[in-house]
């Protein structure tokens, strides 16, 4: 369905889509992060470039938020009131949104890879005398 021009928000919740809601997105708030659930993976907004807000509650993707804001394409907020303003900043700077783009592309080619690296641990456990 198409989304009109004027429309400033569209919230994604749907298995498979999210990598063309995160293209399309100037900034991204991975949703589940400001309350004890536990935010989404930050890795697929990082992939196409599109910077990242998450809040404090990121325990099952924990080492990739904290690598992710350790690169600078990610930025951790505290509560709804911190995301507003930091998303208003942000969003009014260019060069801001600019760097962290560049930044999650960085951090994502920077840890390509992982699978393949597992699948030769695995063989080489495998092949081993028992």
């Amino acid at each position: 369905m198409p989304v009109a021009a004027d429309v400033q928000v569209v919230l994604g919740d749907s298995m498979g889509e999210m990598f063309a809601y995160y293209a399309a997105a100037d900034l991204a708030f991975i949703g589940g992060s400001l309350l004890p659930f536990g935010g989404q993976n930050l890795i697929e907004a990082c992939a196409v470039g599109t910077p990242v807000l998450i809040g404090p509650h990121t325990h099952n993707f924990a080492d990739a938020t904290r690598l992710a804001v350790e690169a600078g394409a990610a930025l951790r907020v505290t509560d709804a009131t911190e995301l507003i303003a930091v998303m208003q900043r942000i969003l009014g700077e260019a060069h801001v949104l600019a760097e962290m783009r560049s930044q999650g592309l960085q951090f994502v080619a920077a840890h390509r890879g992982a699978t393949d690296n597992a699948m030769v641990v695995i063989g080489q456990s495998l092949s081993r005398p028992r």
